[in-house]
C-alpha cells in the first residue's frame, strides 16, 4: 500500500485530520470482527504516521532506515489507538486492546473506570513529565529550548 491508495482508498486519513476521524474507524473495524479490514486499516495507518510526519518520511526514505520507522510508526499507530480508546466503555476497550494489541500509552492494559484513579495516574505523569522539562530546561543556556 502506498500513501496514495491510502488517500484513495481512506480520504479522511489527510494531514489535519482529528484524532477522530483518524482513529474512531479503527474502534468500529475492531467492532466489526473484520480481521483482513481492521489490518489493512492499520496499515493505512502506518502509512499516514509516517508520511504526515516530515522526520518520519525522511528517515523513511534513508536506506536502511524503513523497517525501523516503520517498527517506530507502528509502536506509536497502536499507542494512539490505544489512548483513543480510552474514551470508550470497558468492553470496547478490551476488545480494542485484543485485537490491535494496543496499548493505552498511560494506563496500560488496565481499564480504569474510577475517576479518581484516573486523576491521580494523570497528575502522576503530568509530574513526571514537568521534573523531564525542568531537567532538560538546567542544560540549556538561560532556560531557553
Amino acid at each position: 500500500m502506498t500513501i496514495k491508495e491510502v488517500g484513495q482508498e481512506y480520504p479522511w486519513l489527510k494531514v489535519g485530520a482529528d484524532i477522530g476521524e483518524v482513529y474512531g474507524p479503527a474502534i468500529e473495524l475492531a467492532k466489526s470482527g473484520n480481521s483482513a479490514d481492521q489490518g489493512r486499516y492499520l496499515e493505512a495507518l502506518i502509512h499516514y504516521t509516517i508520511h504526515t510526519n516530515p522526520d518520519l518520511s525522511a528517515a523513511y526514505a534513508e536506506p536502511g532506515g524503513g523497517q525501523i520507522v516503520w517498527d517506530s510508526a507502528k509502536e506509536t499507530v497502536l499507542s494512539s489507538i490505544g489512548y483513543f480508546a480510552g474514551y470508550f466503555e470497558a468492553g470496547t476497550i478490551e476488545l480494542v486492546y485484543k485485537v490491535y494489541k494496543a496499548i493505552h500509552p498511560v494506563f496500560g492494559f488496565t481499564t480504569p473506570t474510577d475517576s479518581v484513579e484516573v486523576f491521580n495516574l494523570g497528575l502522576k505523569l503530568g509530574s513526571k513529565l514537568a521534573r523531564e522539562r525542568e531537567e532538560k530546561e538546567k542544560d540549556i543556556p538561560n532556560g531557553r529550548s
